[in-house]
């Protein structure tokens, strides 16, 4: 993995929290089709709360995650991954949900794969994603220029 790629994989890991993805003004008309993707490339999975509730475990107790509590969302960093999860806590407008923020890297340039699952409200889950999505999107813009 190249240094700029390994800078970018810091950044996430280092900089980004659930805190920085601001959700849009009620009234947000969030965006939705049959297979329940958000338009973004990665799209959303809907599955049941204990789904969630096994990656969570699998992230902390076999990957040896990194936790952390931010407001009402627990982020766990993978390191070794270069990925980010965010599970929603009770109270969360989404939750049960997880989103997966992981550098990737196309030709040379570094970028951010998001990916989420769902097991609770998918309009409102939708709406979280795509916060996460376009700060992602943003991101991943910076560090190809």
């Amino acid at each position: 993995m190249s240094g700029k790629v390994m800078s970018a994989a810091f950044v996430l890991l280092a900089a980004v929290s659930a805190a920085s993805v601001t959700l849009p003004a009620v009234g947000f008309a969030a965006t939705s089709s049959d297979d329940h993707r958000t338009g973004g490339p990665a799209g959303v999975q809907h599955v049941t709360a204990a789904a969630i509730r096994d990656m969570l475990d699998e992230a902390i107790e076999v990957k040896g995650g990194v936790q952390r509590v931010e407001g009402n969302v627990l982020r766990v960093e993978l390191p070794a991954e270069n990925r980010v999860l965010f599970f929603t806590q009770p109270g969360h407008i989404a939750h049960p949900g997880v989103v997966a923020a992981q550098i990737v890297e196309h030709d040379g340039t570094p970028g951010i794969a998001t990916s989420g699952w769902c097991a609770g409200d998918a309009k409102a889950f939708e709406i979280w994603f795509s916060a996460f999505e376009r700060r992602n999107e943003r991101l991943s813009q910076e560090w190809a220029q």
